[in-house]
């Protein structure tokens, strides 16, 4: 929902001219996304977000059985079977998890808020034992947390929002959160299924080695929420199932690049740092051009093509493909002027194509400019001849990237009645010359069979990019067939 509440607001600044008052319990700086135009009223209580203290602490355990606590404490686990094993060893305490009755989760949470509310008394506190039910959806409070399963979000949740919650005045300010490891393989291969995929469990051990270096420390909840904030600027996603950080990505990128670099500028080291420092001072906008360009994924079996040629050229992609992810780029192309997102399909002929002469090629870029253009008959098409970088590929589509933007924000809205053609934006259909298919176009360009082969081409291009409409694919599936029968001839 959150995302739906970013794009709705984008959409009404930017195309509405009107203006909206956000009510947000989440502690997040929308200054970032709305520049000056954005009046906060009323701030947020500063000791739920920023000048708490928090003593962070890193505990082992051999075993679920060897976790002790005094009162006054949420202890979070990610199965229910281990909050209710805890909880059977005193019952004198309580717990909390989703397997309850409607009727029994009302009576339990009306219990809780009573002894852990904002009108609680301190005093009589004892420990709750629980899932992520304590962080989420419960209007109550602690000053010692245990947390047996952490996520960048659950920090936040839990050791920011449910540790003096109300600014106990008995708690002077200062709350605990202490990370708790199991050091038995069984419970490592319990949290390992728990976390699903690999790739996550490298972000799980990230997240943890960053609050390790702050064992045995004393930082604010402010401090907490700016470690995560830069730690998910940092982190993403990329097509090897690696979280890299954003200057890892680049200096992949580069290196990909450097001998040809070093060919075409022949600069020193020393050069570039200096070329660099400028851009730091300067105060003057980037051209567009200028910008280093950062390439992301949205659907990784639809963009699977561009994704197999990007690794067989040891270029990195990172994968973006929650609906939060294009007001997420957006954040941080303001935020670093230097760098713009493209999508692995905006400028393959840029990214992938090997450099030649144009002259080179303009026999060729005739010849199929004029197959191409009269069997699609679409005139806001561009064709491009290029010297692809693999040959397994004959053609790829290509949209330009802010036109693509306004297209996915128009399909989430469903405006202009569901037609959204008009906000497409012109493509561009780049051929690979060295490719077979294309070699045979060319050198037979008068064949009966030319206009077929390039109109398949094309739709097949199209469909490594975005589904055929309805039309569109029953003539593929026309088409196809027609191929099949000619190589029975």
């Amino acid at each position: 929902l959150f995302s739906v509440f970013i794009r709705m607001l984008y959409t009404r600044k930017n195309f509405l001219n009107t203006k909206t008052m956000m009510l947000s319990a989440t502690p997040i700086d929308f200054s970032s996304l709305y520049g000056n135009e954005y009046v906060e009223i009323y701030n947020k209580p500063l000791h739920l977000y920023n000048d708490m203290k928090v003593n962070i602490s890193v505990k082992e355990f051999e075993t679920l059985a060897d976790f002790k606590c005094g009162k006054d404490s949420f202890v979070v686990v990610p199965f229910v079977s281990w909050a209710q094993g805890l909880y059977e060893e005193d019952k004198g305490n309580d717990i909390v998890h989703s397997r309850y009755t409607e009727e029994d989760r009302m009576i339990k949470e009306r219990k809780l808020i009573t002894r852990y509310g904002k009108r609680a008394n301190v005093s009589e506190k004892g420990i709750v034992f629980g899932t992520n039910v304590i962080g989420v959806g419960l209007d109550i409070s602690c000053q010692n947390m245990y947390d047996f399963f952490i996520t960048p979000e659950d920090t936040v949740q839990r050791g920011c929002g449910r540790t003096g919650r109300f600014n106990e005045k008995e708690y002077n300010g200062v709350v605990n959160y202490t990370i708790c490891i199991l050091k038995d393989k069984r419970y490592k291969k319990k949290i390992k299924e728990r976390i699903n995929e690999e790739s996550y469990l490298a972000l799980y051990n990230k997240w943890l080695d960053i609050f390790k270096s702050y064992d045995g420390k004393t930082i604010t909840k402010g401090e907490i929420y700016s470690i995560w904030n830069k730690f998910y600027e940092d982190n993403a996603k990329d097509i090897n199932d690696k979280y890299v950080t954003l200057p890892e990505l680049l200096e992949k990128d580069a290196a990909s690049h450097k001998s040809e670099d070093e060919k075409a500028e022949g600069e020193s080291e020393e050069k570039k740092d200096e070329t660099e420092k400028k851009e730091e001072k300067s105060d003057e906008p980037v051209k567009e051009e200028d910008k280093t360009a950062i390439y992301y994924v949205t659907d990784v079996k639809q963009q699977g093509q561009y994704i197999d040629m990007f690794k067989a050229n040891d270029m990195d992609a990172v994968i973006l493909d929650r609906t939060i992810d294009t007001s997420f780029i957006t954040q941080l192309e303001h935020r670093n002027q230097h760098y713009k997102f493209l999508r692995i399909d905006a400028d393959v002929s840029k990214a992938l194509s090997e450099e030649t002469d144009p002259k080179e090629l303009e026999n060729e870029q005739k010849t199929l400019e004029e197959i191409f253009k009269n069997e699609l008959k679409k005139d806001d098409l561009t064709i491009k001849v290029e010297k692809l970088k693999t040959e397994d590929i004959a053609a790829v589509i290509g949209r330009d990237e802010n036109m693509r933007r306004m297209n996915d924000m128009m399909k989430m809205y469903n405006m202009n009645g569901g037609d959204i053609s008009d906000f497409s934006g012109p493509e561009t259909l780049v051929l690979n010359v060295t490719h077979p298919l294309v070699k045979y176009l060319n050198d037979n360009k008068d064949s009966e069979n030319a206009g077929l082969i390039a109109h398949q081409l094309y739709d097949l291009a199209e469909l490594s990019n975005q589904p055929l409409a309805p039309a569109e694919m029953s003539e593929f599936v026309k088409r196809s067939n027609q191929i099949m029968e000619l190589l029975t001839k």
